[in-house]
């Protein structure tokens, strides 16, 4: 009768170690042999043996979270799968523009005088009677207005400027 019982924990330790239950106590998933798939009192059945429900409740903790991890990782390689499209789709499409763009100059001879003009620094205008600011310094009545010095209505009318003398 002691080696039965021997044998049995036996088995049971051996099941439980089987489960991969890491961080409960061998000892309280004493199992049994289950008959006609049936355990006595709390146990639960699990192929031909009984076990603690700890020792169930944790294999199934222990299996979902292995489920869990493979889900995180599919969704993580999805997810560097998609950026990495995304940005070879970006890279294709600045090469696409970098062809095209030589493509456009050619096709155009305009371009290029366009860009020696823009690098031509700009003048402004002198004032006198074709500059419009002038005629707007008249308006608002700068000119005429002895509050300014002449020095400042000359830097701003300019003496060329026959409206504002």
């Amino acid at each position: 009768m002691l080696k039965i019982i021997a044998a049995i924990s036996l088995i049971g330790a051996i099941a439980c170690a089987k489960i991969g239950i890491n961080d409960i106590d061998v000892g309280a998933c004493e199992a049994g042999i289950s008959m006609n798939q049936m355990c006595p009192g709390d146990l639960l059945v699990k192929g031909d043996f009984c076990y603690e429900p700890k020792c169930v409740e944790a294999e199934i903790n222990k299996r979902a979270g292995r489920v869990d991890e493979e889900l995180k990782k599919k969704k993580e390689k999805q997810q560097k799968e998609e950026e990495d499209r995304k940005q070879q789709e970006k890279e294709a499409e600045a090469e696409r523009k970098r062809k095209q763009k030589p493509e456009e100059e050619e096709i155009n001879p305009k371009t290029p005088v366009k860009k020696e003009e823009e690098e031509k620094p700009k003048v402004k205008p002198r004032c006198g009677r074709e500059s419009n600011m002038c005629r707007h310094w008249v308006k608002q009545g700068f000119c005429k207005n002895a509050a300014y010095a002449e020095s400042i209505r000359v830097q701003h009318c300019g003496r060329t400027c026959g409206l504002c003398q």
